[in-house]
């Protein structure tokens, strides 16, 4: 099935569908490109079913933390629960406030985002830690953070359709997947 654009082309990167889920195609200056598949897909969420707004940590520079809180506030499943300028306060924040998701931006000052995660997941194993990156650096941030233990790796300025969609999808498949662990080791009586 031949891919569909899905948002405004950005300097060598492509956004594009391709059975559902969102892929990012970014071309290095070699010549040479990238393919990742972002958090998840644009299936519809299943937020009606949740209890409660999913809890965001967010932890970014000003400018790429301006953004994330326009396009969280588009919709009611999220939650901005506390701001970090660099990695140092984003351990700190985290383990205070136990968020469902940090949106961690990979360029921060003092502790950038990748030194950051392995803190991260320590301090707040049950957050699903999402990469924010520019897209020249997209490639090498998403790749390196999933092998840190990040979930997943959205583009700074991508559609906000596109960002919402495929948190929707990671933090209902993150909940459901708790509960499956939880079932486990806890089987009723």
């Amino acid at each position: 099935m031949p891919a569909l654009t899905v948002a405004r082309s950005m300097p060598g990167c492509k956004l594009s569908t391709k059975l559902g889920c969102i892929l990012v195609v970014v071309a290095s200056g070699s010549g040479q490109s990238h393919q990742m598949e972002l958090v998840g897909s644009l299936r519809s969420s299943a937020a009606g079913r949740r209890e409660r707004p999913a809890t965001v940590l967010i932890a970014a520079e000003p400018r790429c933390a301006a953004w994330l809180r326009r396009v969280l506030r588009l919709a009611r499943e999220f939650k901005v629960v506390a701001e970090a300028t660099d990695g140092t306060d984003a351990v700190h924040l985290a383990t205070a406030c136990q968020p469902d998701v940090v949106m961690l931006d990979a360029s921060m000052p003092v502790m950038s985002g990748l030194e950051t995660i392995p803190a991260l997941r320590a301090r707040a194993p049950q957050a699903a830690v999402v990469m924010v990156a520019t897209v020249d650096a997209a490639a090498a941030a998403d790749r390196l953070s999933r092998r840190l233990g990040a979930h997943g790796c959205v583009i700074e300025g991508s559609p906000d359709d596109a960002v919402l969609g495929s948190l929707s999808t990671l933090v209902d498949r993150e909940l459901v997947g708790r509960r499956s662990r939880r079932a486990a080791t806890n089987p009723p009586r």
